[in-house]
């Protein structure tokens, strides 16, 4: 990812990269807003709590972040995205398999 930084192809920071599925559930006009800014490597949507917040999560923060974009809030998002890796690295690892063969069995 960060040679896409390197390249201009993403920001270092910046709204989170949709899919084309998740391109066309952004309907409402604020929710247009996070176009404005170039898709980054980690951002508001990396570093804030959002794991059960869904689409509608990720567009909120990705749109605050396009309001609100500044050096200052740039620094304190890289400042967090590394406890915030190893805290979705530290949750992954204790969180239980889903769907094992047993469940399914029974």
């Amino acid at each position: 990812h960060l040679w896409h930084a390197v390249t201009g192809e993403l920001a270092l920071v910046g709204v989170k990269p949709l899919t084309q599925n998740e391109i066309n559930l952004v309907q409402e006009e604020w929710q247009q807003k996070r176009f404005q800014q170039a898709p980054g490597i980690t951002g508001l949507w990396f570093v804030q709590p959002l794991e059960n917040a869904g689409i509608d999560g990720v567009l909120i923060a990705d749109t605050y972040y396009a309001v609100t974009q500044s050096w200052r809030l740039d620094l304190k998002i890289m400042w967090q995205t590394v406890p915030a890796w190893l805290r979705r690295g530290r949750q992954a690892r204790t969180r239980p398999v889903q769907g094992t063969v047993t469940e399914q069995t029974s």
